[in-house]
């Protein structure tokens, strides 16, 4: 039991050095920017970053993440047109009042 515990205390020295060892440390700014890129390419490798690695991507790690609603052409007719000639001058006379 005794080993134990001056193994522990030796032990937690040695990481509280480390510790303050690498609070000491400065890296250049070029290596975190590759250390970012690098991590930033590891975590979407399969969403499809196969392919900067001549890979094809398989059709179950692509997702559609948006849907493209196209709106149907207004039709002009003499009604809608008279509709809105009515709408305008509602809008006029609220206007003057």
């Amino acid at each position: 039991m005794f080993q134990f515990l001056i193994l522990t205390i030796f032990v937690l020295f040695g990481a509280v050095e480390l510790f303050q060892w690498l609070k000491g440390v400065m890296l250049p700014l070029p290596i975190y920017v590759l250390a970012g890129a690098f991590l930033a390419i590891a975590s979407n490798y399969d969403r499809g970053m196969g392919l900067l690695f001549n890979q094809a991507p398989s059709a179950e790690n692509l997702m559609q993440t948006a849907v493209i609603i196209e709106p149907e052409p207004m039709v002009l007719t003499a009604e809608s047109m008279d509709s809105v000639a009515t709408q305008e001058t509602k809008i006029g006379e609220n206007e003057v009042d």
